[in-house]
């Protein structure tokens, strides 16, 4: 994937932003995969 772990000024937030991201992109992707190709281009994230 293209998430970085990064550290910061909210170094204990990152990490749990980051899983969600990874969460949203994991389940963006299954939808983009299931409904893409129904969809088009129609429709943006």
């Amino acid at each position: 994937g293209d998430i970085s772990v990064q550290t910061g000024p909210n170094g204990s937030i990152l990490p749990i932003i980051n899983m969600e991201k990874h969460r949203l992109s994991r389940k963006t992707k299954a939808m983009l995969a299931l409904g893409g190709k129904k969809a088009g281009k129609g429709k943006g994230i």
